[in-house]
């Protein structure tokens, strides 16, 4: 994977770091400057030409449009170097020969002719032999005729500023004037000036692959060397590079073309020493020396046969340079097919990838909606049961203080009739203990004899010993009953929504009260400790305490003990409600919180005591744990705050 992203980043780089040169060439030529933009346009028309004869046309007919622009503008100022008139015509000179080149290109002569006749005119109008000699040299090979020159001057003079200036003409203008220089010299008679200016044509005409044209450079040069020092002078070998700025660049050669290779100096000093054996057994001939002739003529044949060796071992080097080349292509063909494939398998992968982190998200992105959709789901159970449970209460409310309002007026008729019940059985009792004592100290047993009779039928004396039993009985149940009230009274004291302080302790107790005829078998032991009032809604925390111990009563239907501890820690104060019943599964214990749940039969309770008491308590900033080991019991520890925290954000409730 890692080979793949640097063979992907070196294919991408490349061709940034090589266009760089032609993005700037393309920026300048979006820039107002005169001279600037016309020079980059002409630049881009240049670099065009080998590949797109189309956009060489187009950008050389923008740099001829804008130099007419910048012609009759009136942005050039005298002095203004960036638009001076004469720059100005120099690179409109320049465009229209590129134009003309563009148009050979595309083989439309007529055009070529056109722009090259436009770029002699301004050329010559202007005084720029440059520009002039390009397209002269260009008009005579479309007009057949090679190799003429109708530019006035110097020649020399114009070759030089063309070699120095014009750099892309190479083997069509610079190479025939060259030659002309030379053949001009070779006529005056001045040979080494002649043969410079054929050395100088020579790495032109060798570096196009125009081997005639090099070959016939190479002999006069020879010629001229043997005439000038009496014996012949080596040739130049071939040149494979051009000179530094003064010739394009050869067109890529393809691989299944043969490779030349230029004579190696001993093959070129053999040919040339046997041609000078040759022309020495002429000369000997014609002047009748035929014996040293004839040996000049062995060692003819002799150099003639090195040189076909050498010739042959040349030609021979070229076929396996040709077929090394061959390999290397299919080498680096396989190679680029390799990258392509590296990069076909780096975008699958990419792809692939892309596919699996999208898939990825929407998979999130799902789950992440059931989360939601299952939270809402149980926020709605809750606020349901809730709902139901505020409903209940607040019938059962209503219910209770109307019974206990109802049962409070006779029980109170009972206990405020109780004393003065007792005051007049007293006066009853004294006022027959002193019937009996008058009857007894006076003697009158016979006179009240059937009194006697009917106070020992009535059994006065048991009378007298139960009444204050009876009276005292009756005022135990008035006060029980007073008690049970009270406590209905405060259990269902759901009108109180304003927080206040809570008497856990009497809270419990008053819950016990109201449960006391279901604790038959089952003992309570409290443990309240020295605790302290916290803040919080009296009837609702009754309520959970009520859930928590019903629940505990039925967990032990054969009887049992609860444990009830409260203690204080810290700012906090911890409840806890411990029984011995039958405990719970863990698999019962972890569902006791949902709405609805429970474990008994149809009918016989709704489950939602423990989903509602786990509200109050979240309400009132606490929390509820449950523990519990099947056949051993269950413990609740319930945890309240002492104070009531205003930033806590609570689960709302509707009791």
């Amino acid at each position: 994977m890692r080979t793949c992203i640097l063979l992907m980043i070196l294919l991408l780089v490349q061709p940034l770091l090589h266009a760089q040169d032609l993005t700037k060439l393309l920026a300048e030529a979006e820039t107002p400057a005169g001279i600037t933009q016309l020079r980059a346009l002409n630049q881009l028309a240049i670099h065009y030409l080998s590949s797109s004869s189309g956009k060489a046309i187009a950008y050389a007919t923008r740099s001829t449009e804008r130099a007419t622009e910048l012609k009759t503008s009136s942005q050039g100022q005298p002095g203004d170097a960036e638009y001076s008139l004469p720059a100005i015509l120099r690179c409109e000179a320049d465009a229209y020969n590129c134009l003309g080149q563009a148009h050979e290109k595309a083989v439309q002569k007529n055009s070529a002719l056109r722009s090259y006749r436009i770029a002699r005119r301004i050329a010559t109008e202007i005084g720029y032999p440059e520009a002039q000699v390009v397209a002269d040299q260009r008009i005579a090979v479309l007009e057949g005729r090679p190799g003429t020159f109708s530019l006035p001057g110097k020649i020399e003079q114009v070759m030089t500023k063309v070699e120095s200036g014009v750099k892309k003409a190479g083997t069509d203008v610079i190479a025939p004037g060259f030659e002309e220089l030379g053949k001009q010299a070779e006529g005056s008679g001045d040979y080494p000036k002649a043969i410079d200016y054929y050395q100088k044509a020579l790495p032109y005409y060798a570096n196009a692959g125009d081997t005639a044209h090099a070959a016939l450079l190479r002999q006069k040069i020879t010629t001229l060397s043997a005439a000038l020092t009496g014996k012949p002078v080596s040739p130049l070998p071939e040149v494979r590079e051009s000179p530094s700025g003064t010739a394009p660049p050869k067109e890529p050669r393809s691989s299944e073309d043969p490779v030349v290779l230029a004579p190696s100096q001993e093959e070129s000093d053999a040919r040339q020493a046997s041609d000078e054996y040759r022309l020495r057994a002429d000369k000997l001939a014609r002047a009748g020396r035929y014996r040293e002739s004839l040996e000049s003529f062995q060692k003819y044949t002799e150099l003639q046969s090195v040189v076909h060796d050498l010739e042959n071992k040349r030609k021979e080097d070229e076929l396996k340079i040709t077929l090394q080349n061959q390999i290397i292509e299919k080498n680096a063909q396989r190679l680029r097919f390799l990258v392509a494939i590296a990069v076909l398998l780096l975008t699958l992968s990419l792809l692939a990838a892309w596919l699996y982190l999208t898939r990825r998200k929407a998979h999130r992105q799902l789950s992440n909606t059931y989360h939601d959709l299952e939270q809402t789901h149980l926020q709605l159970k809750m606020a349901q049961s809730q709902l139901v449970s505020s409903e209940k209460m607040a019938s059962l409310g209503q219910l209770t203080a109307g019974i206990a309002h109802e049962i409070n007026n006779p029980i109170n008729f009972i206990s405020g009739n109780i004393q003065p019940l007792r005051d007049n059985i007293s006066d009853l009792m004294r006022l027959l203990e002193k019937y009996e004592t008058t009857v007894r100290e006076r003697g009158l047993s016979t006179e009240f004899a059937d009194v006697e009779r009917l106070r020992q039928s009535v059994e006065a004396d048991l009378i007298r010993n139960e009444i204050p039993a009876l009276i005292s009985g009756m005022e135990e149940g008035a006060n029980r009953s007073a008690e049970i009230v009270r406590g209905l009274r405060n259990f269902a004291r759901m009108d109180e929504d304003v927080r206040k302080p809570v008497d856990i302790p009497l809270g419990l107790d008053t819950t016990l009260a109201l449960l006391k005829n279901r604790l038959r078998g089952i003992e309570v032991l409290r443990d309240y400790g020295d605790v302290s009032e916290v803040e919080g809604f009296p009837g609702r925390l009754n309520q959970v305490f009520m859930n928590v111990l019903d629940n505990a009563v039925q967990a032990m239907p054969g009887g049992g003990i609860i444990y009830i501890q409260t203690q204080t820690l810290g700012d906090k104060l911890e409840i806890r409600i411990r029984d011995t019943g039958q405990g719970m599964s863990e698999e019962v214990r972890l569902r006791i919180f949902e709405p609805f749940f429970t474990t008994k039969e149809v009918g016989v309770g709704t489950g939602l005591g423990m989903s509602i008491s786990l509200g109050i308590i979240m309400q009132h900033q606490g929390h509820i744990d449950v523990k519990s080991v099947k056949g051993q019991g269950t413990e609740v520890v319930i945890t309240l705050p002492m104070k009531y925290r205003e930033e806590t954000v609570l689960v709302p409730y509707h009791g």
